[in-house]
C-alpha cells in the first residue's frame, strides 16, 4: 500500500499558519506565485492544474490570466478553503474553476489534455514511491511541450547543516546579546516531522525528474536570502546585518554557499 499522509494534518489551522497565510489573508498575490505564473508562461485559453491547491492560492494568482484552472486536492478543508474563495470571484471567474477532491498520485485527468501543471510545496508532503506516480501521471496528462512549475521548501542542505551548524549558534548568540527572538528551535518542527516526508536538494529532485522522462532545470531560490523590506531606516539597517550575519548575505547568494543556506528550490520540468 502506499504510503501518505493523512489528508487531516492539513486543516484550517494549517494553511492559515503556514508559509504564504499573510498574502493569502491581505487577499494579494504573493510574491512566491507571481514567480510560479511567469515561469509558466500562461496565454489566455490555456488549462492550468495545481496539483495540492490547499487554501487556493494559484488559483487566486492565475485570475487576470483568463484561463481554465483545475484546483486538485485530497484534504476536505483545502477543497472547502479553495470553494470558499471562489464563491467570492465573479460568476465568469468562477466557470473557469473547477475543484476536484482527489489524490495527486493518481490524477484524474485525460492524457495529453493540459499544457501547464502547478507543483507548488507538494513535492516534500509526497512519499518517494507518491512523488514518483504523480510525476509520471504529469507526464501522462501533459501536451507534447507542457511545462511542470515546481516549488518545495526546505532544501536538506540546510536543515542538515547550514541552520544547525551555523545559523542556529548564531541566533542563540545574538538573543542573548541583544534579547531578540530569531529563531531557536530544531529545524524541523513537530507538524515538519509530520508532513515534510520527502525533503529534497537540488540534486535529488533533477534526478527524480529525469527518471521519470522530464527535461528537468533546476535551481536554488534566494526567498530566504535578501533582506526582507522595512519601513524605517534603521530597521533596514539591522535587517541587512541580520542576513549578513545568519546568512552570509551577500556571498551566500553564490555557490557554494548558497546550497548550505537558500532553503527553497525551483524547478521548471518539460515534456
Amino acid at each position: 500500500m502506499t504510503h501518505q499522509v493523512s489528508s487531516q494534518v492539513y486543516n484550517w489551522c494549517y494553511y492559515l499558519a503556514s508559509d504564504g497565510s499573510d498574502f493569502y489573508q491581505q487577499g494579494v498575490v504573493s510574491p512566491r506565485m507571481a514567480k510560479a505564473l511567469a515561469l509558466a508562461r500562461i496565454r489566455r485559453g490555456m488549462t492550468i492544474v495545481d496539483v495540492g491547491c490547499g487554501r487556493g492560492d494559484v488559483i487566486y494568482a492565475a485570475l487576470k490570466e483568463e484561463v481554465r484552472l483545475i484546483g486538485i486536492d485530497y484534504s476536505q478543508e483545502a477543497m472547502a478553503m479553495s470553494s470558499s474563495l471562489r464563491e467570492t470571484l465573479s460568476d465568469a471567474h468562477q466557470r473557469l474553476i473547477s475543484l476536484v477532491l482527489a489524490d495527486g498520485a493518481e490524477l484524474p485527468l485525460h492524457s495529453r489534455s493540459v499544457g501547464t501543471i502547478f507543483l507548488m510545496d507538494v513535492v516534500e508532503h509526497l512519499y518517494p514511491d507518491q512523488l514518483r506516480q504523480c510525476l509520471r501521471g504529469c507526464m501522462r496528462v501533459l501536451r507534447e511541450g507542457g511545462r511542470v512549475i515546481i516549488h518545495t521548501s526546505p532544501n536538506r542542505w540546510y536543515n542538515d547543516f547550514g541552520y544547525p551548524f551555523w545559523e542556529r549558534p548564531i541566533n542563540r548568540a545574538i538573543n542573548l546579546l541583544f534579547r531578540q527572538r530569531l529563531l531557536d528551535r530544531p529545524i524541523r518542527s513537530e507538524i515538519d516531522l509530520r508532513c515534510h516526508v520527502n525533503e529534497q536538494t537540488i540534486t535529488t529532485l533533477r534526478k527524480e525528474l529525469q527518471r521519470c522522462g522530464l527535461r528537468a532545470k533546476v535551481w536554488l531560490g534566494v526567498e530566504y536570502l535578501l533582506p526582507v523590506k522595512k519601513e524605517h531606516r534603521v530597521m533596514q539597517i539591522a535587517e541587512v546585518m541580520r542576513q549578513m550575519v545568519c546568512h552570509v548575505y551577500p556571498l551566500s547568494l553564490c555557490y557554494p554557499l548558497k546550497a548550505l543556506f537558500s532553503n527553497d528550490i525551483w524547478a521548471i520540468a518539460e515534456k
